[in-house]
């Protein structure tokens, strides 16, 4: 873990948080709260790669110093809340003044949180039925843990991050889809205080990863639209407030994950096709 100062791009510490390792490990992104970095990595599968176990460390934003290690997980902020994941039993809260557990929930697979208000919602795994049917979207209480509602999501083939406008879940239904490692799921919104649905757009699928909000817009770094010669497949950019089209790739689509950047209320991102049709 390094840290510099971007201004005189002086070094101002280092830390080697496994220093018994010479080989590649699995580094997850950090988490930076006020003070604070969350910085985890180590082994996905030790027993296959090696006896690395994964930890996540709480290291001194300003010394670099680790304060103390809490058990693995992706580590996101929900408020006042820090919401590990990626360990049973599912999604754990701390209080990030004081690091102390304040509860957790159960769940097979927990997809990054998403935060309207007081609802924390999670694409999950449904424990008592079969994986690959089992995709819900779930709201939950962040101030105890408690269930609040629970939408159904259709197969696990397309396991999707929500997102959020700080008022509206931005989630997608996933479809089977038959192809090797394919992603099928056609975007919706959601009322975060009751999971009821506000807007589905039944039009686009192949939802790859989660979109980007961005003033009043989801910028999708990879959607598809029509069928047939006349399907559209890149970029695509909806209405939050219906889900309707602005536009899509007229032609070309990126590969999975593609990254799309936020800067000064400009989108920018990769492509060898980037020709737009209108869709207004």
């Amino acid at each position: 873990l390094v840290a510099f100062d971007v201004t005189t791009q002086i070094k101002l510490w280092t830390n080697d948080l496994f220093p018994n390792v010479d080989d590649h490990l699995d580094v997850n992104p950090l988490l930076v709260v006020d003070d604070k970095i969350f910085a985890g990595g180590g082994r996905r599968n030790p027993s296959v790669f090696g006896d690395v176990i994964p930890q996540l460390f709480v290291v001194s934003r300003l010394t670099g110093e680790v304060e103390s290690e809490l058990e693995f997980g992706f580590p996101t902020l929900a408020g006042d809340l820090l919401m590990i994941r990626g360990q049973a039993p599912g999604l754990r809260a701390y209080h990030i003044d004081t690091m102390q557990p304040a509860w957790s929930v159960s769940a097979r697979f927990v997809s990054v949180p998403a935060l309207a208000g007081d609802v924390i919602v999670i694409h999950t795994s449904d424990v008592t039925v079969d994986a690959s049917v089992g995709q819900r979207v779930v709201g939950i209480n962040r101030n105890d843990g408690s269930l609040l509602w629970v939408r159904e999501a259709g197969t696990l083939q397309s396991f999707l991050d929500p997102v959020s406008d700080g008022q509206v879940i931005y989630s997608h239904f996933a479809q089977t889809c038959r192809t090797f490692l394919c992603v099928s799921a056609y975007p919706r919104a959601l009322n975060p205080i009751d999971g009821s649905i506000i807007w589905e757009n039944k039009d686009f699928d192949s939802v790859s990863v989660a979109p980007v909000v961005l003033n009043g817009q989801l910028l999708y770094d990879e959607a598809s639209s029509g069928g047939g010669s006349s399907r559209l497949r890149g970029s695509a950019l909806l209405n939050t407030a219906d889900g309707s089209a602005q536009w899509v790739s007229l032609n070309g689509h990126t590969a999975f994950e593609s990254i799309t950047a936020i800067i000064d209320g400009k989108a920018y991102r990769s492509s060898a096709h980037p020709t737009f049709e209108s869709r207004r």
